[in-house]
């Protein structure tokens, strides 16, 4: 049975791209993509705590928490909000993911689930890639 990368059950948005690097590659991608958050978003602060066993939490204010999972070439980048505020979930609305998943390859937007597990995404700009240009499956990668 295939399966697909980890999000939060909790996660009120989720955004992917693709990562072909290293361990290396995928750190300064987190930290490259944590200053961009701060920057964009203020009131977030760094952090490293886990939800669950694969959803690294990277980033958080009290109104959520911003997670980073990547399994086999994909990786997900999701905000889950924080319980106890009622603004959390319109702060949450107003957080744009995708320029964040932009800093670890190309932003993909899922299109379906197969009866296995395995997602199939489209790429984010419309531009398909590889042999059959139908875009990129959680299992396989590019097809």
């Amino acid at each position: 049975m295939a399966r697909s990368v980890s999000t939060p059950s909790e996660a009120s948005d989720v955004a992917y791209a693709t990562f072909e690097g290293d361990e290396y590659d995928f750190r300064d991608a987190v930290s490259e993509m944590q200053a961009a958050a701060r920057r964009r978003y203020p009131s977030l602060s760094k952090c490293d705590r886990w939800i669950g066993r694969e959803n690294h939490a990277v980033l958080e204010n009290r109104y959520c928490t911003i997670t980073v999972s990547e399994y086999c070439g994909l990786v997900a980048v999701a905000i889950v909000p924080g319980s106890g505020y009622s603004l959390s979930d319109s702060w949450c609305s107003k957080v744009n993911l995708e320029p964040l998943v932009e800093y670890f390859g190309q932003a993909l937007r899922l299109k379906g689930v197969f009866s296995n597990g395995e997602a199939i995404f489209q790429p984010a700009d419309g531009v398909q890639k590889g042999d059959m240009g139908l875009g990129f499956t959680s299992k396989e990668g590019w097809l």
